[in-house]
């Protein structure tokens, strides 16, 4: 975006294309797990459920990372949040 407005970029796109995209960002989500885990004082082994919300998380990409990273299937789960 600059002075004039918004822009907009309007293309079609593969998953592989996509996913190359992403990789770094994919990437980067392996440490926060990782630490979670050792601020949670447990091992791998002992986690019981992995849970991923929302974003980038229903990538198929990213949910295979993580379960490489955690040894463990994981779930998506999307949340729905109303305010009355």
């Amino acid at each position: 975006m600059d002075a004039s407005g918004p822009k907009h970029l309007n293309m079609q796109m593969n998953r592989a294309k996509l996913e190359s995209l992403v990789g770094d960002l994919v990437e980067r989500t392996v440490a926060p797990c990782e630490k979670a885990v050792r601020d949670a004082d447990v091992t791998k082994s002992t986690v019981a459920d992995v849970i991923l919300v929302g974003g980038m998380t229903r990538m198929p990409k990213v949910k295979k990372r993580i379960e490489l990273a955690v040894d463990k299937q994981v779930r998506v789960q999307m949340w729905l949040s109303l305010s009355f």
